[in-house]
């Protein structure tokens, strides 16, 4: 469970590639929308979002994405 914001998260890993141990945190909204954090093994992650979970749940390309690490 979450915090004020947050109604559930999960950390989880791409189990389709086993040579990928980079970790994914995922964070259903208590607002309806998801978060995903992908950590890129340089330090940094990236970051998709979801407007609604339900787009979410069915598959769908997220509203919007960053691939690229933060400097910080």
């Amino acid at each position: 469970m979450g915090g004020e914001k947050r109604d559930l998260g999960y950390v989880s890993y791409n189990v389709d590639d086993e040579n990928d141990e980079n970790l994914i945190y995922t964070s259903y909204e208590k607002n309806g929308k998801v978060n995903r954090y992908r950590d890129n093994g340089d330090g940094g992650h990236s970051h998709d979002y979801w407007e609604n979970k339900d787009d979410y749940n069915a598959g769908k390309d997220p509203d919007e994405s960053r691939k690229e690490s933060n400097n910080s």
